[in-house]
């Protein structure tokens, strides 16, 4: 997915649904899954690095775990499948370091993949108020910029974070997200 295609997919209505569903409710922390985390570059100032989080692990909307199997609406993931993105368990490695870094802390990294260089990528992990405020100022120190789309406090990468894709992270009622594009949260400000 190039810059210039992801107002196409948004017209399409890919995704309207991501994260539906998704609240923060107490569930066994030892249960939560966890991506992959590749290393990420030495000295990265992508984040500020937070502790773990006491927030509990995010659920769907019937109290069931998420999991990448279970974050997309029924019909979102249908349209992922009929654009030709298929969820790849092999290939869930977080989107570059700041996506990496939530991996790291615990959260769950899914991907879709297409043919070329289509696919959306994202990380969702439950962390507290102070854990984001403390994310959210070292990923601004790093040259994300706030833009309130779409979601009050969502951030958008800089520039040089990757080519393709203009990655976003946010933070809403206990679970902070990051996605390739912002219009996968507008289900989250809904």
């Amino acid at each position: 997915m190039i810059r210039t295609s992801l107002p196409a997919l948004a017209g399409a209505g890919l995704v309207l649904g991501l994260f539906t569903g998704c609240v923060a409710e107490p569930a066994p922390p030892a249960s939560r899954p966890t991506g992959s985390a590749p290393p990420s570059a030495s000295g990265s100032a992508d984040s500020a690095s937070p502790t773990a989080s006491a927030a509990p692990a995010p659920t769907t909307s019937s109290g069931e775990e998420v999991t990448c199997e279970n974050v997309l609406a029924t019909e979102d993931a249908a349209r992922l499948e009929a654009d030709g993105l298929e969820y790849r368990a092999d290939r869930s490695e977080p989107f570059g370091p700041a996506a990496a870094e939530l991996a790291a802390d615990g959260g769950l990294s899914c991907t879709w993949l297409g043919g070329g260089d289509l696919g959306v990528w994202f990380t969702i992990l439950s962390e507290t108020d102070a854990a984001w405020q403390a994310r959210s100022a070292g990923l601004q120190g790093s040259g994300w910029v706030e833009t309130g789309y779409p979601l009050p406090g969502a951030l958008e990468a800089p520039p040089d974070y990757d080519p393709n894709y203009i990655p976003v992270m946010a933070h809403v009622d206990g679970v902070t997200y990051f996605t390739t594009s912002a219009d996968f949260l507008v289900a989250v400000a809904d």
